[in-house]
């Protein structure tokens, strides 16, 4: 009867641990671009999210539809790049095409609808319109209520009366409420 009692406790808790596993995978699934055989080069951040990737990463895509492959690369790689919904997380901000008939499109990071400062990614399509290249920085784990404690009048208030003194009398741009990384922490900041 022991034996029977052990054996079923040994399994509960194995399985107890698989699930809180099979939980944290559900959350950013595996990172599958580390063992990719279409990626020639990955290099990571501090955060072990992809900084620059390199190979064939899509087949051939019809002109117009650099965003939604983007997106739809964005999706597959969840894990990688430690996002939830990137749809919502990354928005389209600008594409340009080079000399050499690259075209470059660039994300801004999202997150709860506010701009991440610095939180920017860049997704190269070759001449067969093939995407190539992903290159930038993606903040993770970022945890913070998204509503100000202080008004934006308040804000633009306070710094223009702060920075009179270094800088003289200016114009500061209209306040926009943004999240803003610093080291290993992320501030809700009124950006001027």
């Amino acid at each position: 009867m022991k034996i029977v009692v052990i054996i079923v406790g040994l399994f509960l808790f194995t399985g107890v641990a698989v699930l809180a596993t099979n939980s944290d995978e559900e959350a950013f699934q595996l990172n599958r671009l580390r063992s990719n055989p279409n990626v020639n080069i990955y290099t990571e951040d501090a955060q072990k999210i992809p900084s620059f990737v390199q190979g064939n990463l899509s087949q051939p895509i019809l002109s117009g539809e650099e965003i939604a492959a983007s997106i739809s690369f964005f999706e597959q790689n969840k894990g990688a790049y430690k996002i939830s919904k990137p749809s919502e997380e990354l928005r389209f901000k600008a594409s340009g095409k080079d000399a050499g008939g690259l075209n470059h499109l660039r994300f801004e990071q999202l997150y709860q609808g506010l701009r991440v400062i610095g939180g920017e990614i860049v997704t190269h399509f070759d001449n067969e319109n093939r995407l190539r290249t992903i290159n930038g920085k993606i903040y993770s784990e970022i945890n913070i209520e998204p509503s100000p404690t202080v008004a934006s009048q308040s804000a633009l208030t306070i710094a223009s009366n702060d920075l009179v003194s270094f800088f003289g009398n200016g114009t500061p741009n209209e306040p926009e409420l943004v999240i803003f990384p610093w080291g290993d922490k992320y501030y809700l900041t009124w950006r001027l």
